[in-house]
């Protein structure tokens, strides 16, 4: 098995996805927020794209943006797995003054 995609549409989509635009807009939040992120990676592999390294290297402004890391989840399983679903459900109606 080999993917579909052509390499060159899988760059030239990464690119734009790493921009200055995208990369900054954490420092130009509105208000203090959470920003949950996945201990794993996109294929599960044991290092996600953050860890506590990564989120220090950022600078992020601890008044504005509060990183939690959470467990047993990854890129993907942080969203649409039950514990990680249920996990960002809980945070967001917090949030929302709903839960």
């Amino acid at each position: 098995m080999r993917s579909s995609c052509r390499i060159e549409a899988v760059r030239v989509d990464g690119i734009d996805q790493l921009g200055e635009q995208v990369l900054g807009a954490v420092h130009r939040l509105p208000r203090p927020t959470v920003l949950l992120w996945a201990e794993r990676g996109l294929m599960d592999e044991p290092q996600g794209l953050y860890d506590e390294q990564r989120l220090a290297a950022a600078q992020l402004d601890p008044h504005l943006v509060r990183p939690e890391r959470v467990p047993g989840v990854n890129h993907y399983t942080i969203l649409v797995g039950d514990e990680g679903a249920h996990l960002v459900a809980r945070r967001l109606l917090t949030e929302a003054g709903l839960a």
